[in-house]
């Protein structure tokens, strides 16, 4: 017969997962759960196994339910930003530089050969 426990004591259990888009981190999870500590006994082994499936529950939530809507949001904000890199990197100079977000330690010239006028600040 198993003992009758007066008190049960715990330590923290931490679940973490990150999940990644096109090598981009787009969610990051982590759930923290209390974890029996003492002698293995079937009682305590129950216990362990309930929180480890439950830490497993949200963990497998968050991917099938969080993911899908964190990569939609990732794409569609990596939809709005700047010129992407792929149009070439003096192409995304001269983007910044015309808005006034960078200022070139060496002036990019346009395909006249000519400097390009600087463009008013933004604000």
């Amino acid at each position: 017969m198993e003992q009758v426990w007066e008190r049960l004591e715990t330590e923290a259990f931490t679940a973490e997962r990150e999940w990644c888009v096109e090598g981009i981190p787009v969610l990051t999870a982590a759930v923290s759960l209390p974890r029996p500590v003492g002698p293995q006994t079937r009682t305590l082994r129950r216990i362990r196994r309930y929180y480890r499936a439950q830490a497993g529950a949200f963990l497998r939530y968050c991917q099938r339910q969080l993911l899908p809507m964190a990569a939609e949001a990732y794409r569609a904000a990596r939809g709005q930003s700047a010129p992407a890199l792929s149009a070439g990197g003096v192409d995304v100079l001269r983007h910044l530089q015309r808005r006034g977000l960078l200022e070139p330690l060496y002036p990019v010239l346009g395909a006249d050969g000519e400097r390009p006028a600087p463009a008013a600040p933004l604000g």
